[in-house]
């Protein structure tokens, strides 16, 4: 494939001039015309050989490259080394403290997972309703205060800001910064949320709705996180180089076109979400020459952008979980089938039924003498998309006039409510 011959020559002046740091931004595609046969056979086998330990995954290990740190700015150099009050799992490295720094532990792998499907449903385009999508999963694990419980994406959240701290020059580690700031935003923002309890009390429900006790407080937790994503930030600012950020692009461009290849949308919107990251971090970093090379990147960028747009719905729509049929009640036959030529005319072929699921609601006017204006009542459209059952929660309305309803119906998109979710139809 043309355009994966190039990102992989790209790829490569990228590595050789950060293992290099003498070499100039400027020279990347002399430097990447100018390799010798067996060095690009290394890399080009490194990339496929990453890209197929990572398809059927979208937290496994990617460097986009083995190169090592560089830098000798101050940061810290062993676990031991870290802010106790950030990384408050110790001793480090000893019985169940040791998975929460380690990047590969499966609870880590299944955290980000987790984390990422809650985040693509809470930015579910379908969804009206913006109150943040729950993630109410704990682990429990043993401690030096006993048996206590941490919402399941502290391990990831603790492995990765960890592992980026003490190596914060290599692509790997600073992909697992970007994942880092992304959970941090997420929660910080409302988007993703953790089902809270008793402050005071330390308990909370998980999503079996068992009572556990906590750690800390949700509270917190989440300024430490704040506080340890502002550490890091500092490292990054002083210790990551452009050509290390460029790489970790490259690399997770090349990675992306994979999941595209092999139908992986999950995978692609993950990831896509993590370049777009890395690209405002690429855009903004002052070693950035703004170069052909550059471009060229942020051409491949967009590309990919306009690609996967379109997924984030699907993987969405797959994740939700699958909704009961509603219940009807009765109406007059001329609102029945207003609702059904309304309904009809918006989905077209994708049309099963439509149901009216509440009573008629009235709309006054707030100028004197207050006449009722138009009318509503709740509907849920039932549609077939290749050969899956979608619940469309939308509402009629029904003008009036003189005082009385016309008849003519329209519907529009209920607020407040998932508009669109799998449906299990009889």
């Amino acid at each position: 494939m043309k355009k994966n011959r190039f990102i992989t020559c790209l790829f490569l002046a990228i590595a050789m001039v950060f293992v290099n740091p003498i070499c100039a931004n400027a020279q990347f595609s002399k430097i990447a015309k100018g390799l010798g046969k067996k060095a690009k056979e290394k890399v080009e086998k490194e990339i496929k050989s990453s890209a197929k330990e990572t398809v059927n995954s979208v937290v496994e290990e990617s460097t986009g490259g083995t190169i090592e740190s560089t830098t000798n700015a101050a940061h810290p150099k062993t676990l031991a080394d870290l802010n106790p009050e950030l990384f408050p799992y110790q001793p480090y490295g000893e019985g169940d403290n040791t998975y929460f720094y380690d990047t590969k532990a499966n609870v880590v792998k299944k955290g980000y997972s987790d984390f990422c499907g809650a985040l693509t449903c809470a930015d579910y385009s379908f969804v009206t309703r913006r109150d943040g999508y729950a993630l109410p999963e704990f682990v429990g694990y043993k401690s030096s205060r006993g048996n206590v419980y941490v919402p399941i994406v502290e391990y990831p959240m603790t492995a990765y800001l960890s592992a980026f701290m003490l190596d914060p020059n290599n692509p790997a580690t600073y992909r697992y910064y970007v994942r880092a700031n992304i959970i941090h935003e997420a929660f910080r923002w409302g988007r993703v949320v953790v089902v809270r309890g008793d402050q005071n009390s330390l308990k909370t429900k998980n999503s079996k709705g068992e009572t556990i006790n906590l750690y800390e407080t949700e509270y917190n937790r989440f300024q430490r996180w704040s506080k340890a994503t502002g550490e890091a930030s500092e490292i990054y600012d002083k210790c990551t180089a452009y050509e290390t950020v460029g790489s970790a692009a490259v690399g997770t461009i090349n990675q992306i076109q994979e999941f595209i290849d092999n139908g992986n949308k999950k995978g692609a919107v993950t990831w896509m979400r993590e370049l777009d990251m890395i690209m405002e971090h690429m855009d903004k970093h002052p070693k950035n020459p703004h170069n052909a090379d550059y471009t060229a990147v942020v051409d491949l960028y967009k590309e990919l952008k306009e690609q996967t747009k379109e997924y984030a719905d699907d993987v969405a729509s797959e994740d939700f979980p699958v909704a009961d049929m509603p219940t009807a009640v009765s109406v007059d036959a001329t609102t029945k089938a207003g609702a059904e030529r309304a309904a009809k005319d918006k989905f077209g072929d994708k049309f099963v039924k439509v149901l009216i699921t509440s009573g008629w609601k009235d709309f006054q006017s707030k100028e004197w003498p207050y006449p009722i204006t138009h009318r509503s009542c709740d509907i849920a459209v039932i549609t077939k998309e290749k050969g899956t059952y979608f619940i469309n929660r939308w509402c009629l309305l029904q003008n009036y006039s003189g005082g009385k309803p016309e008849n003519s119906y329209r519907i529009q998109a209920a607020m407040g409510v998932i508009v669109k979710q799998k449906v299990n139809y009889k």
